[in-house]
C-alpha cells in the first residue's frame, strides 16, 4: 500500500542506510499464517495450499483526532486442497 519506508539492497545483498525491514508487518503475517493454518485443520483440509493471496485497502480507522496516520490494509488469504492425479502405469 501507499506510505511507509521503502526497501533497499545494495550489491552485496546487504540493507544500506536508507529503508527498514518490516519486523513488526512480517509478525502480523505469520500470525495470519498460523491462524490459516489452524483454520485448515479444524475445516478438515489435509495439506492446505494458498490459492488466493491480495490486499486490499480497509475502510478509514475512527479516531478523535485527524492527525495521527493509521495502516487501513485488509489481507485475504484463501486455502483449498488441491488434489493431485497420480499417472496410471
Amino acid at each position: 500500500m501507499r506510505g511507509g519506508y521503502g526497501h533497499k539492497k545494495s550489491a552485496k545483498g546487504f540493507a544500506s542506510g536508507s529503508g527498514k525491514y518490516p519486523e513488526k508487518a512480517t509478525g502480523y503475517f505469520i500470525k495470519l499464517l498460523k491462524s490459516l493454518s489452524a483454520n485448515a485443520a479444524a475445516n478438515g483440509l489435509e495439506k492446505p495450499i494458498i490459492t488466493e493471496a491480495f490486499a486490499n485497502r480497509g475502510s478509514k480507522p475512527r479516531a478523535r483526532f485527524g492527525k495521527w496516520q493509521r495502516k487501513r490494509t485488509h489481507i485475504k488469504i484463501v486455502a483449498r486442497e488441491i488434489k493431485i492425479k497420480e499417472k496410471k502405469k
